[in-house]
C-alpha cells in the first residue's frame, strides 16, 4: 500500500537532519587524512584510504538498490544505514594504526551506503519538477551549516588536546551527533512506500535510459579527472605551507561558507536556466582548486582555490542530483541512482590511485595538479555539448544567455582579479621592499639626516 501525501512540514525535519548529520560529518572527515598521516599513513595508503570507500560502496548499493525495490520501503533503510555509520565513527577514534583506520574507513563506507539510494528514491518522490534544485540547494545550505559548526569546532580541539585524545573526542563527538541526527529524521520525514514488486528491474523508457547513460560516462571522465588531484590538496597545503589542524580547519570554514552563501541562489539557478549548463558552468570552475593550489605564490592563493570549490561544486552537486531526478521519474529511481554511484564510486577510487602514481613516478606532485586542472575544464565542456536538457522550463537557455548579464562587468572583474593576485605575489612585496630601500639609499646619498641624529 502507497503512503497518503505526506505534509510539507517534512522539510523542516529533513533540515533539521542535515544541519546535524553534516555537522558530525565536519568534525571528522576534514581530518581523517591527517589523523591517518598522524598515526603513520605514507602517500600510497592515504591514496588507498581515499579510493576505498567509493570502491566499497560501488556493489553494495546497486544490491540495496534492488532490495529497496522488492520491499517497497526506503525510511528503514536510510536509518540502518545511519545507526552504523554512527557506531563506525566511535570505533575509528580508538585507531591505533592508520591500516586500521583504514579498515574502519572501507568497513564505514560500505555500512554507511545502504541507504543511498532509499534515501535518494524518497527525496525524489517527495519533490515536484519545479522546485527540484531550490529545495536542494536549501538542503545543502543546512548541511553546509553542520559542516562549518563542526569543522569549526574540531581543529582547535585537536590542537589542543594532541593527537590520541583530540582525534578520539571528535570521533566519539561525531557518534553522537550523528545519532541526534538520527532521531530527527526518523521522527520527520515521511516513508512513501513504492509498493512491493515481483522484481526489481524496472526499466526506464529508453531515451531517458540513453540519457542516463550519456552521464554516466561523462561525468566518469570527469570524475577520475578531478579526484586525480582532489585527495591530495590538504596534503599539499600541509606538507608545502605547514598548516595546522586549526589553519586545515578554517580553509575548510570558508569553503563551507561560500557554499552555504550561494547554495540557495544556485539552486534557484538550475531551476531556472537548467540542468545541463549549470553543471558545465560548476564543473569548469572546480578546475581552480588545483590550479591555483599549485600556482599560488603563496598560502593564501593557494588556498583561495580549495574556497573556491564551495560554489562550483556546489553549482555541480544541485545540477546532477535535480538531473538524476528528471531522467528516473516514474522509473526505477533507485535502481538508476545507485547505478550513477557506483559508476561515480569506481571513478573516485580510479584517480588517486593514477594521481598517487604520477606523483611517485615523476617525483612532482604539482603535475597531477596540472593534468587535473586541464581534465576538468574539458570534460566539463563534454556535459554541455553530450548530455541533453529535458527539465521542461529550460528550453533554449544556452551558458552565453546565462552569461550574458555578467558581460559587462566581466573584463572588470579579470583586471581586478588580476590586480589582487600582482599585489599578493611574494614577488611584488620584495619588489616594493627593494625600491623603497634604494630610495632611502638614495635621499641620504642627496642629504645627510642629522635631524635623526639630533631627535
Amino acid at each position: 500500500m502507497v503512503d497518503p501525501e505526506p505534509s510539507r512540514d517534512w522539510k523542516k525535519y529533513a533540515k533539521a537532519s542535515n544541519l546535524l548529520g553534516n555537522l558530525a560529518a565536519g568534525l571528522v572527515n576534514p581530518f581523517t587524512v591527517l589523523f591517518a598521516l598522524a598515526l603513520g599513513a605514507d602517500t600510497a595508503l592515504i591514496g588507498l584510504m581515499v579510493s576505498l570507500p567509493p570502491l566499497m560502496t560501488t556493489l553494495i548499493q546497486l544490491l540495496w538498490a534492488r532490495v529497496t525495490r522488492l520491499t517497497g520501503r526506503r525510511k528503514p533503510f536510510v536509518i540502518a544505514s545511519a545507526i552504523l555509520n554512527s557506531i563506525l565513527w566511535a570505533l575509528m577514534g580508538f585507531a591505533e594504526s592508520p591500516t586500521y583506520l583504514v579498515v574502519l574507513v572501507g568497513v564505514q563506507s560500505l555500512l554507511a551506503s545502504i541507504g543511498v539510494p532509499a534515501a535518494s528514491g524518497l527525496l525524489s518522490s517527495l519533490l515536484r519538477d519545479e522546485e527540484r534544485g531550490r529545495v536542494i540547494g536549501e538542503l545543502d545550505t543546512f548541511a553546509y551549516v553542520g559542516a562549518t559548526l563542526g569543522t569549526f569546532l574540531a581543529g582547535p580541539t585537536l590542537d589542543a588536546l594532541g593527537t590520541q585524545l583530540g582525534y578520539r573526542s571528535v570521533f566519539l563527538g561525531a557518534s553522537l551527533v550523528s545519532g541526534m541526527s538520527i532521531v530527527a529524521y526518523s521522527i520527520g520525514m515521511p516513508d512513501l512506500r513504492t509498493g512491493k514488486v515481483k522484481h526489481a528491474k524496472g526499466k526506464l523508457p529508453a531515451e531517458r535510459g540513453e540519457l542516463l547513460l550519456r552521464l554516466i560516462v561523462v561525468r566518469s571522465l570527469f570524475t577520475v579527472g578531478a579526484t586525480i588531484a582532489g585527495p591530495y590538496v590538504v596534503v599539499y597545503l600541509v606538507e608545502h605551507y605547514n598548516l595546522s589542524n586549526t589553519a586545515v580547519g578554517m580553509v575548510t570554514v570558508a569553503y563551507n561558507i561560500l557554499s552555504i552563501l550561494t547554495a540557495g541562489g544556485l539552486g534557484r539557478l538550475v531551476d531556472k536556466y537548467g540542468r545541463v549548463p549549470m553543471l558545465t558552468i560548476g564543473s569548469i570552475l572546480t578546475s581552480l582548486t588545483p590550479l591555483l593550489a599549485v600556482m599560488g605564490s603563496n598560502v593564501y592563493l593557494a588556498s583561495t582555490g580549495f574556497v573556491s570549490g564551495g560554489a562550483s561544486w556546489e553549482a555541480a552537486g544541485i545540477s546532477i542530483s535535480a538531473y538524476l531526478m528528471d531522467i528516473t521519474k516514474g522509473g526505477d529511481v533507485e535502481g538508476s541512482v545507485a547505478l550513477f554511484n557506483a559508476a561515480m564510486g569506481i571513478s573516485s577510487a580510479i584517480g588517486p590511485l593514477i594521481g598517487g602514481a604520477i606523483a611517485s613516478f615523476t617525483g612532482d606532485i604539482g603535475y597531477i595538479f596540472y593534468l587535473s586542472g586541464a581534465s576538468r575544464i574539458l570534460f566539463g565542456l563534454a556535459c554541455y555539448f553530450y548530455l541533453k536538457e529535458v527539465h521542461p522550463h529550460t528550453e533554449g537557455v544556452t551558458i552565453r544567455r546565462i552569461l550574458t548579464p555578467l558581460g559587462a562587468i566581466g573584463l572588470e572583474i579579470e583586471r581586478g582579479i588580476r590586480m589582487l593576485a600582482y599585489f599578493a605575489s611574494g614577488e611584488t612585496v620584495q619588489k616594493a621592499i627593494d625600491t623603497l630601500g634604494k630610495t632611502m639609499r638614495e635621499v641620504e646619498e642627496e642629504e645627510e639626516l642629522t635631524w635623526i641624529e639630533d631627535f
